[in-house]
């Protein structure tokens, strides 16, 4: 932050072209990650409210855009008005930690057995949706 700081005033003062240049890149760049942002943000509001299905490696992909995006909006910030961005950038840093733990997969367990038989499976997050599915129509058909 002291860097950017120290930048920003020494083109302030010795070099107000290259300011003002860098200023309307960044807002440039700003406008263009907000519409991003906007656009991911309503593919995320799509899936929530139409109750649209897509997996969670989908949903984190998508999250992990719109993360990408808001971080970037912050960076192009951060050249608009070094001194204000920074605590927007750790609200934003904790903020995609918490989502993202929240959006990380369950853990599995990872311990014996290895191999069940199709009549010791009951419940599908013991073997996967297959292994259950099987053994349910072995139970309800009485197969071999």
């Amino acid at each position: 932050m002291l860097n950017t700081l120290f930048k920003y005033w020494s083109y302030r003062l010795f070099s107000p072209d290259t300011l003002h240049r860098q200023t309307y890149e960044a807002f440039k760049h700003l406008l263009k990650q907000d519409g991003r942002a906007h656009d991911l943000m309503a593919e995320l509001e799509i899936l929530y409210y139409e109750g649209k299905r897509r997996d969670m490696a989908g949903i984190r992909s998508l999250f992990t855009q719109f993360s990408g995006a808001v971080q970037a909006m912050i960076g192009s910030l951060a050249v608009l008005k070094p001194t204000d961005a920074t605590t927007l950038a750790q609200y934003h840093k904790k903020l995609d930690f918490y989502i993202r733990f929240l959006l990380a997969p369950p853990l599995q367990p990872a311990g014996k057995p290895f191999v069940l038989a199709l009549s010791e499976i009951t419940k599908s997050d013991v073997s996967g949706n297959k292994a259950y599915n099987l053994a349910k129509l072995k139970t309800e058909l009485n197969a071999p």
